[in-house]
């Protein structure tokens, strides 16, 4: 396996559940590949916006804020934090990225 996404179609909008690139293949532009395709797909699809949720990066936890980077350097914007997210546990603040495919006004 080099990489996967999985992604939640709301009507105009998706969530990026989940996506990865195998450990072994990081840095090799294999996630901005995948990400650009999901986007160019969803895109194509209507879909209008995008978002993705991630570790907030005040939690101070490095792993996450490298995949919180690294999404905001693919165009998404940090819209919203959430603490506590429905589901988590609290003290686990929440980043809510959108990325708009398409002009929505």
């Amino acid at each position: 396996m080099t990489g996967f996404a999985v992604v939640e179609r709301r009507g105009e909008a998706a969530e990026i559940r989940w996506a990865a690139a195998a450990a072994g293949r990081r840095d090799h532009g294999i996630g901005t590949a995948l990400i650009e395709h999901v986007l160019d797909a969803l895109r194509d699809a209507g879909v209008r916006i995008a978002e993705v949720k991630t570790l907030d990066p005040a939690a101070g936890y490095p792993p996450y804020a490298a995949t919180y980077a690294f999404r905001k350097a693919r165009g998404f914007v940090h819209a919203d934090t959430i603490d506590p997210l429905p589901g988590w546990e609290p003290g686990n603040p929440r980043a809510l990225l959108i990325a708009a495919l398409t002009a929505t006004r």
